[in-house]
């Protein structure tokens, strides 16, 4: 992929508006030269106020190869957008991976299910504006799990085979872990170890269950920066297909899609290190679907709060929010809940919309529905006995849809590192 042409990653040309003017510029970009790493780099040279850029939002299509990055500051002014010749781009069950000043996503194309000959990773500066693609390896299929180190991409697929893959951002050597009968369906690169969350739904498994369901497994690997194993977490027991995990303190929050059956917080689940040996499970709180991982002791448990409908996670003040609605057919609002890292009182608020993805910078929270194309803006410093209830946005904005092509919005992200939850 070295020598890749600029057009095939990014148009030549494109508008950006910006607020308070009355008539949107042309900018020309201009290509600088290779750097080393996986593939070719391509940096442009824009008239884009980055600096003042808060959040951005990631806006798609599975029909055509089109999809744009538009940037907002903190009030949801709009700023402008970076637009691609890609399609698929994102993944609207996770949260956008950003590390240092960077954002990282793979486009998935217009036949994400289809094996491509090769798959890619884009590492998109939210500084310069420049985007590095790296390439992760052959015959992937559905590449939509995404993270970073300052020296690695990784990656993985949620819709085929097990496997990570990790693409040195010097030398552009790949080395991919196999995880047979397993689908990993999120990736977090926190302190110096990267955790990949698996599922095992049964489905390989020959054995005639007389028409019962296969039994559903699930664990979370704790790998070092060459994907050598050093310890892996049993979460059977607290449930399956992990689709969005944070970290602070050396404990992993992690957002569960199903629940295991007769979930009561009694399994002897726990980890093991690279020997085997037992590492503990803790204590017997009632079941939630966020499990918390203690990377530490290697304690696993349920969060200690009744809260089965979490849908996001972040942290913010030394507390642990969470948006709430139904994953696949939500009725009704969002809710937003607020509790101690290890439990204590949950506080509640009633959200006037959906919200499919969350992210935050300083005080601001900003949540997206996608069905609307609309993304609101909450002051966290305003939360507690007096707030409103429904809470009420202090900005929003609706993104237009693109003429001429079916569009729809993947993530939402913030622009700089420590907004988006502690690691």
């Amino acid at each position: 992929m070295l020598g890749k042409d600029v057009d095939e990653l990014i148009p030549r040309r494109w508008v950006v508006g910006i607020v308070g003017t009355a008539a949107a510029c042309v900018v020309a970009m201009a290509v600088a030269s290779t750097l080393l790493g996986c593939t070719g780099a391509v940096n442009t040279r824009v008239d884009f106020p980055m600096e003042r850029a808060a959040v951005g939002l990631i806006d798609t299509s599975s029909s055509s190869d089109v999809s744009r990055i538009a940037f907002y500051d903190e009030n949801l002014n709009e700023l402008g957008e970076m637009p691609f010749d890609r399609g698929g781009m994102g993944d609207g069950w996770a949260d956008a991976c950003v590390e240092g000043d960077a954002l990282y996503v793979a486009p998935l194309g217009i036949d994400k299910f289809e094996p491509g000959p090769t798959d890619e990773v884009l590492q998109i500066s939210l500084r310069e504006v420049a985007v590095r693609p790296f390439a992760m390896g052959e015959d992937h299929t559905r590449l939509n799990c995404v993270a970073a180190s300052d020296r690695s991409v990784f990656a993985a697929s949620s819709g085929g085979a097990g496997y990570v893959a990790r693409c040195d951002k010097q030398s552009g050597d790949v080395k991919t872990l196999p995880l047979p009968d397993e689908t990993v369906t999120a990736l977090l690169w926190t302190g110096r170890s990267l955790f990949a969350f698996c599922t095992n739904d049964g489905s390989a498994d020959d054995t005639d269950l007389g028409g019962a369901a296969p039994a559903v497994a699930s664990r979370a690997l704790q790998l070092d920066e060459d994907l050598n194993v050093e310890r892996e977490y049993d979460l059977t027991a607290y449930g399956s297909d992990v689709r969005r995990v944070v970290a602070c303190d050396g404990v992993l929050y992690a957002v569960c899609s199903a629940m295991p059956d007769g979930a009561a917080g009694d399994g002897a689940a726990g980890a093991t290190g690279a020997s085997g040996a037992a590492a503990g499970r803790g204590g017997d709180s009632e079941p939630s679907n966020i499990v918390m991982v203690n990377t530490d002791t290697g304690k696993v448990a349920f969060y200690p709060l009744p809260v089965t409908d979490a849908l996001a996670v972040a942290v913010h003040d030394g507390r642990l929010l969470m948006v709430r609605q139904d994953m696949v057919a939500p009725t009704g609002n969002a809710q937003l809940s607020v509790g101690g890292m290890d439990g204590g009182d949950l506080e509640t608020y009633e959200l006037n919309h959906l919200a499919d993805q969350m992210a935050l910078r300083g005080d601001r929270l900003y949540l997206a529905d996608a069905g609307a194309r609309t993304v609101y803006a909450y002051d966290l410093g305003a939360l507690g006995a007096s707030a409103d209830n429904p809470l009420t946005p202090v900005a929003s904005a609706e993104l237009a849809a693109t003429d001429g092509a079916h569009t729809y919005i993947t993530n939402l992200f913030a622009v700089d590192k420590e907004s988006n939850g502690a690691r």
